[in-house]
């Protein structure tokens, strides 16, 4: 293509409004920069008033605890949720998920310390140390692509990471997605400083605790970089085995050749599972969940068969463009983004807060975007990426019933049209807009 007929970024108007020294302009910054620390306070205050009753044991964190609990009594942990908790909390204010855990056995070794005290002060210490964990990842991120950002810079970044409605589902359940993104960027600058041993162990820890990151090994695989495969494996084996040794070998059998079969059926075709996983069957099977409120839709075409072989198939299909991409590369910034972004779907249950993870490849994109020599058509995908990523989780949902001409406030059970249900997969499209980006930026391409 002749450069004439490249558009570049420069004279975006998003690039004017953050760059321009216009008064009005500069007055706008700030007062955009004040309301993102008014808003992450409020939100930081939001977090700390869940870990008190009854909110408290709505948390997702329940899991790890009750994990904690039942490796420290000597009891199985893979039992059903519900009686694990009969046992080790008595009558709870609220119900808990019906399925056992579907965290694997190496999430116990983080765990344990937690069970030693009581739950509300377990999940407020848990809350303590993900807060702990954003500086860290932000702050490592920010250094390793830029440089060292001033303190009152990287506060404002936290603060509005805090407003993200990722991170805000993160928090208020008390999931583990913050201390996974940390493992992940360490693994990232040591592996792009061709520390490749300890790169390796950072993703078998991530490995070990929610079985991601394994789409980045494959690559690393494929690349021949044997040191950090091997290390990520022996991590991964070492971690499992050590979870062994605490809750015995049979129940952790038990969850890599039962759990998967009992807690994936109950998931698979919610309208908020992002999975690449999930598409077969919403479009052969219909969209719901027998656990979890949210959207209910027909199928496309009626076809269970070849909605198993879809949900197999597309993941596939996934993972091996992903790697024709990553391997296309130069950059192995841009080649780590696309496998960080190609292992959220890949995932066979994916979230909300699973999109924590998509702060590295962002990071890593859209300095790119801004670039003055960057194609104004790929500023304006990536503009329309970060505006789905940052959408509330139930924005989808929303947009659907909006769709289908129901009320904003109807009955979470209400059926829609297949096609309406098509909303909720905004998120998931924003993933695969951002892995693409990431391949298309690549300064080598």
């Amino acid at each position: 293509m002749a450069p004439s007929s490249i558009q570049a970024a420069a004279d975006h108007p998003l690039r004017r409004i953050l760059t321009a020294p216009r008064p009005g302009l500069v007055w706008f910054r700030r007062t955009l920069l004040i309301a993102v620390v008014l808003l992450g306070t409020v939100r930081l205050v939001q977090y700390v008033r869940l870990i008190f009753l009854p909110d408290v044991y709505r948390k997702d964190f329940i899991q790890e605890y009750l994990l904690a609990r039942a490796a420290l009594a000597g009891v199985d942990p893979y039992q059903p949720l519900p009686t694990l908790a009969a046992q080790f909390l008595g009558t709870l204010p609220t119900a808990v998920l019906p399925n056992p855990t579907p965290h694997p056995p190496p999430v116990v070794l983080l765990s344990l310390p937690f069970g030693l005290v009581n739950y509300r002060l377990a999940a407020a210490l848990w809350l303590g140390c993900e807060l702990l964990c954003i500086p860290i990842a932000l702050g490592l991120l920010l250094t390793t692509l830029h440089r060292r950002p001033a303190p009152q810079h990287l506060t404002v970044i936290v603060m509005a990471f805090l407003v993200w409605s990722p991170v805000a589902d993160e928090l208020m359940y008390g999931q583990l997605m913050i201390v996974l993104l940390l493992l992940l960027v360490i693994a990232w600058r040591l592996l792009r400083s061709e520390r490749h041993i300890l790169g390796g162990c950072m993703l078998g820890l991530m490995i070990a605790l929610k079985l991601m990151a394994w789409p980045i090994v494959l690559l690393l695989l494929l690349r021949r970089n044997w040191r950090a495969v091997i290390a990520a494996g022996g991590v991964a084996l070492a971690a499992n085995g050590l979870a062994a040794a605490v809750i015995g070998l049979g129940p952790c059998v038990y969850y890599y050749q039962k759990i998967t079969e009992i807690v994936t059926p109950l998931y698979r075709s919610s309208p908020f599972n992002l999975s690449a996983w999930s598409v077969g069957w919403r479009l052969f099977s219909g969209t719901g969940s027998q656990v979890q409120y949210g959207l209910v839709a027909p199928p496309l075409v009626s076809i269970p068969v070849l909605a198993a072989l879809v949900s197999v198939a597309l993941p596939a299909a996934l993972l091996v463009g992903s790697l024709i991409l990553a391997l296309r590369t130069r950059r192995f910034d841009s080649a780590f983004a696309i496998m960080a972004s190609a292992s959220i779907l890949l995932n066979p249950i994916a979230w909300s807060h699973y999109l924590v993870l998509t702060a590295l490849p962002v990071a890593i994109t859209f300095p790119r975007l801004a670039a003055p020599q960057a194609r104004k058509s790929w500023l304006n995908l990536g503009i329309v990426v970060v505006v789905a990523l940052i959408l509330p989780p139930n924005s989808p949902l929303y947009i659907a019933r909006v769709f289908a001409r129901q009320a904003l406030l109807a009955p979470v059970m209400t059926p829609v049209s297949f096609v309406a249900s098509m909303t909720t997969f905004f998120p998931a499209l924003a993933v695969l807009g951002l892995l693409g980006l990431a391949w298309k930026t690549d300064p080598d391409i």
